[in-house]
């Protein structure tokens, strides 16, 4: 266990960002009532943004971090949503997950029964050298009472997750996975529920005690914070009975087709609806342009009218091809790459 150096974790907290230091505020005045509140859960939300507990929370032992382990302790503590960011764990080689003071924490929580872990490992390059073994992180095993599960954002090998999910005590009645990112050459979203549904067996389960899986994605590389796709119902489908392998479509094994799953906005819940396709890029960058085009032309017309006499001014008129939207004028808007 790396010793406690008090220096520089004040010199660290004093950088964190403000909503890290509140979180770390709040640990401290929970673990401060003692006794007097009866504490069932902890639930940090940053629906898609990087606003988590900063991960270095866990690179040492600290005070904080004994608060932390206090509050999972109480055997009243029953649900976690944790929300981590990582900035500059990659440097460091992750320490936050790999010192095993984040799998000693979460094993306190004897009694737990919701779990959700959620960091931003998709904007760190998918590399081995990134990537942690699930069970160096999460005690799944110590948890006999879990009934759901959530993982999102992380960096993961398909064949190292699949294992994972079957220590999972059959107690869990519903699993989430969103926004994985694979290690390139280690599985994909359509190989993944392949072996779940040929490996895990949970068909073999009583119906009452199959877990509900459901896959999150982004409904594209552009779309806002929050903005997902939740793929339930087909994911029932293929694993419990013979429906199709939702990632097995045109758009690859990472993508789904239009009308499978349902999009939900996270900051507005009552935005739901079956999901349309990609954002089209194509059609948004020839409407910007015939929008570029058009104001080039009133532009245009506005010097026109300075530089001529009046009478000749008021003589003239936007004009616009549509057929040369995409030529001459195309380039004055934006090239998408």
């Amino acid at each position: 266990m790396r010793p406690y150096d008090e220096e520089a974790w004040f010199r660290m907290k004093m950088e964190y960002p403000k909503y890290s230091r509140a979180y770390i505020g709040i640990l401290n005045v929970l673990a401060s009532a003692g006794n007097k509140l009866k504490i069932e859960e902890l639930s940090i939300q940053s629906n898609g943004l990087r606003h988590g507990l900063i991960a270095h929370f866990f690179n040492q032992v600290t005070p904080e971090y004994h608060d932390f382990v206090a509050m999972l302790s109480r055997t009243t503590f029953r649900r976690l949503d944790l929300v981590l960011t990582t900035e500059s764990q990659n440097r460091i080689h992750w320490p936050a997950f790999r010192s095993g003071h984040l799998r000693h924490a979460l094993g306190q929580a004897v009694n737990l029964q919701h779990f959700s872990l959620t960091a931003d490992l998709h904007t760190v390059r998918p590399s081995e050298d990134n990537w942690t073994a699930l069970d160096q992180i999460i005690p799944a095993d110590l948890w006999p009472l879990l009934r759901s599960f959530r993982l999102m954002d992380f960096l993961v090998k398909q064949d190292d997750l699949v294992t994972f999910l079957g220590t999972l005590p059959l107690s869990v009645r519903t699993i989430e996975l969103g926004q994985l990112e694979f290690v390139p050459e280690n599985g994909d979203y359509a190989t993944l529920l392949d072996l779940i549904k040929h490996e895990l067996h949970w068909s073999d389960r009583q119906v009452a005690k199959q877990p509900r899986l459901t896959i999150i994605v982004a409904i594209s590389d552009f779309a806002p914070p929050g903005m997902m796709n939740w793929i339930d119902s087909e994911v029932q489908e293929f694993i419990y009975y013979h429906g199709r392998n939702p990632f097995r479509g045109l758009r690859g094994p990472v993508g789904v087709d239009a009308g499978v799953g349902v999009e939900r906005d996270m900051f507005n819940p009552d935005y739901e609806w079956p999901h349309q396709d990609d954002f089209d890029w194509e059609r948004e960058v020839k409407r910007m342009r015939e929008k570029n085009h058009q104001l080039f032309m009133d532009l245009q017309i506005c010097v026109d009218r300075m530089l001529w006499p009046p009478a000749i001014a008021s003589m003239l008129e936007p004009t616009r091809d549509d057929d040369d939207v995409d030529g001459l004028y195309g380039d004055t808007s934006f090239d998408l790459e």
